[in-house]
């Protein structure tokens, strides 16, 4: 369970002028350097094998990623506080989840040491469109 005070603090990094379940306006324009925060948390195992919006079975061993907007096929490098970091393709739409920017899938969650925690607030940023 996380804090009421937690949840403000970060919906205020990852809001700015962007809705809490949208991307930050600056996203709009991939191609932007500038690392900024999302709130992520890792795809459920009851999803594996079903279909993803790019029309492939969801592999939970594989680095992918689910938002609602970013285009399928890109890449995006996400990084925790405590320096974990891994590069993930969107494959496909959500989440789902109000206060959720990016689903991740297990494998991806595991590489970051979130599993446990299941969400997460990470950096990110475009690595490949």
């Amino acid at each position: 369970m996380i804090p009421t005070r937690l949840k403000l603090a970060v919906a205020e990094v990852v809001l700015g002028a962007a809705t809490l379940c949208g991307l930050p306006p600056v996203i709009a324009s991939p191609m932007k350097a500038a690392t900024q925060t999302m709130v992520i948390c890792w795809y459920g195992r009851e999803f594996h094998g079903k279909m993803m919006a790019n029309g492939q079975p969801f592999d939970e061993d594989k680095l992918t990623a689910a938002h609602k907007t970013i285009p399928l096929g890109t890449k995006l490098l996400l990084q925790t506080r405590r320096g974990k970091s891994v590069v993930v393709e969107v494959t496909d739409r959500g989440p789902w989840v109000k206060g959720r920017d990016l689903d991740i899938s297990l494998a991806a969650a595991s590489r970051l040491g979130i599993v446990a925690q299941g969400i997460a607030v990470v950096s990110y940023k475009v690595v490949k469109e």
